[in-house]
């Protein structure tokens, strides 16, 4: 199952502030209290304050750089940025963030030299890698995200993305390993929790599937994709166990994902593939009626109301479906004729 990259621009901040004067590390100290709770014009005041008392550190130009970034600012930060590096030329950090406001190749030269200045600079290579992940050049992402990591064994970002392209290059052994890594560090993160349940599907591990999703909820229970996946194969996940037990709590766990996707038309269709193996026909056609005004092109659900409509014995309903589905996509013609033949059974 093929997920999204997750892109992430990071921001390197740096509070590394000699100790000159007492006002000074007030006015840092300030700040950088100002900035945890987002008070970034304030922020900013305290930082410009420090610039007057010393003008020559490139720490606090970067710093109140950042707090313009986060206003939007991207003009003031820049200059920021700028003046930092006339400062101090080294300095990694201010070419980082100035590839973040940057696009296209200039942002590549600016990771390039915060590189270049600083070869421990793992943000740098995450952020490279981002421009190849990007591009779907995986693999040249991979290298820069292995890089990353390899300064820093514990950052976040790289560990996640990583995973993520092991799944997307197929490497499905390789992304299980690289979530259960994620977790190891961070076991409390319901993302790695939710997508490793998604390899376990994969390799139709639906036990360990469930057991993801649910470990996924327990941490954050708007978490509310997982809902959707833990009710898809609890049933496979406890083969078992009678099958109405199943369907009640996967029906709840649809109801919690509507609550937060409730324009999600997979939750739809999940709802009625439940609703179907209950048997309650008319269920299943809202459900699918609802999921069809969501994605109109949905052949899946176009497919389940054809079947829905031969067991109703309603023919000309179910031949339009089935008509549908082959003008959506002619390679399902074959099977759609195995439909047809079941119409006049």
């Amino acid at each position: 199952m093929r997920r999204l990259l997750s892109i992430v621009i990071v921001l390197f901040f740096s509070f590394e502030i000699g100790l000159n004067a007492q006002n000074v590390d007030d006015y840092l100290s300030f700040a950088e209290n100002l900035q945890k709770s987002k008070n970034y014009k304030e922020a900013i005041e305290y930082l410009s304050k420090a610039i007057i008392a010393r003008p020559l550190d490139d720490n606090i130009f970067v710093n109140r750089g950042n707090n313009f970034l986060c206003l939007g600012d991207t003009v003031s930060a820049e200059k920021d940025y700028e003046a930092a590096i006339k400062i101090n030329p080294k300095n990694s950090a201010a070419y980082n963030n100035l590839g973040a406001i940057s696009k296209g190749a200039d942002q590549l030269l600016f990771y390039k030299e915060a590189i270049l200045q600083n070869r421990k600079d793992f943000v740098a290579y995450y952020n490279i890698g981002q421009i190849f992940g990007e591009k779907d050049e995986y693999e040249k992402a991979l290298l820069y995200y292995d890089t990353a990591i390899s300064i820093s064994s514990s950052y976040y970002p790289a560990l996640l993305n990583r995973a993520i392209l092991y799944n997307q290059l197929n490497q499905i052994e390789k992304a299980r390993a690289a979530y259960k890594k994620v977790i190891e560090l961070y076991p409390n993160n319901e993302t790695s929790y939710y997508n490793l349940g998604h390899i376990y599907i994969q390799l139709k591990k639906y036990h360990k599937a469930f057991a993801c999703f649910d470990k996924c909820i327990l941490l954050n229970k708007t978490y509310y994709k997982a809902y959707i996946y833990r009710a898809s194969c609890r049933k496979f996940a406890f083969p078992n166990v009678p099958h109405y037990p199943h369907y009640k709590l996967a029906l709840e766990d649809y109801l919690c994902a509507i609550e937060g996707l409730h324009n999600d038309y997979r939750i739809y269709f999940e709802r009625a593939v439940t609703h179907f193996r209950m048997k309650k026909y008319s269920l299943v056609l809202a459900d699918l009626n609802t999921s069809l005004s969501l994605r109109p092109q949905d052949i899946n659900s176009h497919y389940m109301r054809a079947k829905t409509y031969i067991k109703l014995k309603d023919n000309t309903k179910a031949k339009a479906d089935l008509d549908m589905i082959i003008k959506l996509d002619s390679s399902f013609k074959d099977r759609v004729h195995t439909e047809f033949k079941k119409l006049y059974q």
